[in-house]
């Protein structure tokens, strides 16, 4: 590959965005119990705590991370009484979804934690990343080894 284009990427709207570094990382993997056997509530906060912890440590390394685990919050207000809408607004799922999906688009990167695979909705953010051009990464380590110029 001609290494002037490197690191050229179509957003979402097939305008070419150069990207000379990785700063912007979501981070990817399931958050909805899979497990058959376990405590669903257990499960979610332990993939809550993993994704978390994953966007701590790349936080801490100079990256700006996008954590999905963090849209719960927006499910611990009641729904708008009007006061900012004609009308009672409650968040879908598919809302929620969409903003992640958003958000993805515009990294620079995507971090696909453990067990990422087992999740519909990990799987649907691979495929978008894939088809933007967005590197993906499997392991946190290499994202490190692979953006040392992330650390300010």
């Amino acid at each position: 590959m001609d290494s002037s284009l490197e690191g050229l990427r179509l957003n979402y709207f097939a305008i070419p965005v150069y990207r000379e570094t990785i700063k912007t990382v979501y981070i990817a993997g399931p958050l909805t119990p899979a497990s058959t056997t376990q405590n669903h509530a257990i499960e979610y906060l332990m993939n809550i705590r993993n994704m978390v912890s994953a966007g701590r440590k790349l936080l801490m390394a100079g990256f700006y991370p996008f954590v999905p685990a963090f849209d719960f919050l927006f499910f611990m207000l009641p729904p708008d009484e009007g006061k900012y809408c004609q009308e009672p607004l409650e968040i879908s799922g598919s809302q929620i979804k969409e903003y992640s999906m958003e958000w993805l688009r515009r990294c620079d990167a995507v971090l696909f934690l453990s067990g990422w695979s087992k999740s519909q909705g990990a799987i649907a953010e691979y495929f978008e990343a894939k088809s933007v051009g967005i590197p993906t990464f499997f392991d946190i380590e290499d994202l490190l080894k692979e953006a040392p110029n992330a650390v300010s």
